[in-house]
């Protein structure tokens, strides 16, 4: 099995974007890719998993360019890394709150892979 991923940071953060970029670790002589998973963190929703993105790379952007889906409310962010022999842990990279409550309904949030 994979080693969880370290060292994660959040970059860039603002009420528009935020950048997780975290550093990959053992791979078990296997190809890997890399899972963020950002859950909702309160509110009724609390524990519903608001977004899932697969990347080569444990880099990942996201904007809120989109925010129907959460609804400003805060996100738990956790990464982990996933081969042939199963998932690491996921290692938690932080909470973030993207957008703002108050936007019109027709918006959400997305995720983009940085290459």
């Amino acid at each position: 099995m994979p080693t969880a991923v370290r060292d994660c940071v959040l970059r860039n953060h603002s009420s528009k974007a935020v950048t997780v970029d975290c550093a990959p670790q053992f791979d078990g002589g296997l190809s890997q890719h890399f899972v963020l998973e950002a859950t909702v963190a309160a509110g009724a929703a609390a524990g519903r998993i608001a977004l899932r993105h697969v990347s080569s790379k444990p880099t990942f952007e996201l904007t809120d360019d989109v925010t129907r889906a959460t609804n400003g409310l805060p996100l738990s962010i956790v990464v982990y890394a996933v081969n042939p022999k199963g998932k690491s842990l996921p290692t938690m990279a932080g909470v973030v709150v993207l957008g703002d409550a108050e936007r019109q309904a027709g918006e959400s949030l997305h995720v983009n892979t940085v290459q």
